[in-house]
């Protein structure tokens, strides 16, 4: 049985996706539901039983999945988590790209994409919705190794510079281009001209993309 726990602050939402799962497949047990991001932790740390997947929302009181994630990092933690929320910011769609999210959908996503995605992450790969990256069928890459140091050697096969690979790593952060542009001391002009060439010798469509390739070739290090 796949152990799945939903962390979202809405009883009724949860009670949904409860019975989606249950509906869609035979094989889905629900271990525990928890209406925020500290009473999962707290949860699953009482319990000692680790899920096979988490399904977390948001924007949650008390702590948020951006805290949940920072803390699972911490306890090294590295269950698979999908994101189901109405939260589709570039810039917060990157920040949970980089602390590891397998996957990423709106809320008002069909059932059967739902569950597309929940096969799909539980099988080692990733999910986002077209409105956030494209789907990418790759497998998410394994962790960069510890001992690896936090600026990693390029593994991909497309020549980088080392002002392009530096370029990513900074649009791997929160950072918006603008401030990008005045770290590296250069226009805004010119870091749009990184950007699409990058966008073009890469084949991504999008930052989010962006940040995908960037943990797959070892560029930026995900836990």
């Amino acid at each position: 049985m796949l152990k799945v726990i939903l962390v979202d602050d809405h009883p009724i939402f949860r009670s949904g996706l409860a019975f989606i799962l249950n509906t869609f497949s035979d094989n889905v047990s629900i271990i525990g539901e928890y209406g925020n991001g500290a009473e999962f932790l707290n949860g699953i740390a009482s319990d000692g039983v680790l899920p096979d997947l988490v399904i977390m929302d948001v924007q949650m009181p008390v702590m948020d999945a951006y805290g949940v994630l920072e803390e699972m990092k911490k306890r090294s933690i590295h269950t698979p988590v999908l994101i189901i929320s109405m939260v589709q910011d570039e810039k917060g769609i990157v920040r949970m790209m980089t602390k590891g999210i397998r996957g990423f959908l709106p809320k008002d996503s069909d059932p059967e994409l739902f569950v597309e995605a929940i096969h799909k992450i539980t099988a080692g790969g990733v999910y986002f919705a077209d409105s956030i990256s494209g789907i990418l069928e790759d497998a998410f890459p394994a962790a960069v190794p510890k001992d690896e140091p936090a600026v990693s050697s390029y593994t991909g096969t497309v020549p980088l510079s080392d002002k392009e690979q530096e370029f990513i790593r900074l649009a791997c952060s929160e950072y918006t281009y603008k401030e990008i542009a005045e770290i590296l001391n250069l226009s805004v002009k010119t870091i749009d001209g990184y950007r699409g060439v990058l966008f073009e010798k890469l084949n991504v469509k999008s930052r989010p993309g962006l940040v995908l390739f960037a943990v797959k070739n070892h560029i930026i290090e995900v836990d």
